[in-house]
């Protein structure tokens, strides 16, 4: 069975120990929160107690054996720690929870292969919900998600190579999109049918709102 090395064993990580588990796999988390370890060993998760940042704690646990390496931290923990982890394992998969938009940013220029925000999908699907309770047709809904994920790729492409939060806020959402009914099906309510995707000249952005999620 694949060995899996979970740092961070609270409510995000719990669902990952779940899928894991799923498809067979041997997972061992690390945790700082003696509470929190005696509450999930109780369902049979193996958890040990330490910095799961740390080399010696790694090796303790087991990291020569691992296939891979999770950081599920419930903070916006220094990605400086990574370097080490990445010289001593440097061909160990590492993937990480994010605590936001810019500690994203900071966890990918530390070479981590595969960051995820922490609330970014759960955002989206409220705001799927929101507008499905406007009664938005699901195919206007479908649309407006894609077209969203698909700016802030392109935002956090930009920050990411210029080393700049501002980059790519031209890339907000900032008045109504038009969609083109022939490609959807659907008419979108007070936008007009006007063919193709467009919107209107960007307003000036702040730091606050370029940060994001």
């Amino acid at each position: 069975a694949a060995r899996v090395l979970l740092v961070g064993a609270g409510r995000f990580g719990q669902v990952i120990t779940q899928m894991l588990r799923a498809r067979g796999a041997e997972v061992t988390a690390i945790d700082l929160d003696g509470e929190l370890i005696e509450i999930t060993q109780r369902f049979g998760n193996k958890v040990w107690f330490g910095d799961g940042r740390r080399l010696d704690i790694l090796r303790a646990a087991g990291i020569e054996q691992a296939g891979l390496l999770v950081f599920a931290i419930d903070s916006a923990w220094d990605p400086a720690t990574i370097e080490p982890i990445r010289r001593e394992w440097p061909n160990l998969p590492i993937l990480a929870r994010a605590y936001d938009r810019m500690h994203w940013l900071a966890l990918r220029k530390a070479g981590v292969e595969t960051v995820v925000r922490e609330t970014f999908d759960s955002a989206v699907h409220l705001g799927r919900e929101a507008l499905a309770a406007l009664g938005t047709p699901v195919t206007i809904i479908d649309a407006i998600e894609d077209e969203y994920r698909r700016r802030d790729v392109e935002r956090l492409d930009l920050q990411l190579c210029s080393d700049d939060q501002m980059a790519g806020a031209d890339r907000l959402i900032r008045a109504p999109l038009s969609f083109d009914p022939a490609s959807l099906g659907e008419i979108p309510p007070d936008l007009g049918a006007a063919p193709g995707l467009s919107r209107s000249p960007p307003a000036a952005t702040d730091d606050r709102e370029a940060a994001g999620d």
